[in-house]
């Protein structure tokens, strides 16, 4: 059963700041792709979630030049 990474729009990118500490991604970037259909987001109750593994898709498919 896959169970995704769900965190807060506002705490992603602190969590690809813990994985890659010199990334590009920021959260305004972040907000951008969310907020433009490229990547999805949820509202649950107040707040709005991403999906980890959906972000680190995009990027590595956008780095797949086939």
């Amino acid at each position: 059963m896959y169970i995704p990474i769900l965190r807060k729009k506002g705490n992603v990118a602190k969590e690809v700041k813990k994985l890659d500490p010199n990334t590009a991604i920021t959260e305004d970037l972040i907000r951008s792709l969310a907020k433009s259909g490229k990547i999805s987001q949820i509202k649950y109750g107040n707040t709005w979630l991403i999906n980890l593994d959906e972000l680190f898709d995009f990027f590595y498919k956008k780095g797949d030049k086939k």
